[in-house]
């Protein structure tokens, strides 16, 4: 069964980095990763994004919640819901 895992993100590239980076760790195979964006600069280190299933979007009005960020998210998603 695939699963899709959602972060909202908001200015935090350090912790960003560190959270992807955890991901390479995972021993599953059908999996992907969304990272929204709320607002600011997303610098994701290309070698690490060439190595992740991930998708970068960007929310379509920065500057809200997080829980604002899951929804861009649950809809860009592959896995059954």
């Amino acid at each position: 069964m695939k699963f899709s895992v959602i972060i909202p993100t908001y200015q935090r590239p350090e912790a960003l980095q560190r959270c992807l980076e955890s991901f390479l760790k995972l021993d599953y195979p059908d999996w992907e990763l969304l990272v929204v964006n709320d607002d600011g600069e997303l610098a994701v280190d290309e070698s690490l994004a060439k190595q992740l299933p991930l998708t970068l979007i960007n929310a379509p009005q920065p500057g809200h919640s997080s829980e604002y960020c899951e929804s861009p998210g649950a809809m860009s998603c592959t896995a059954e819901t």
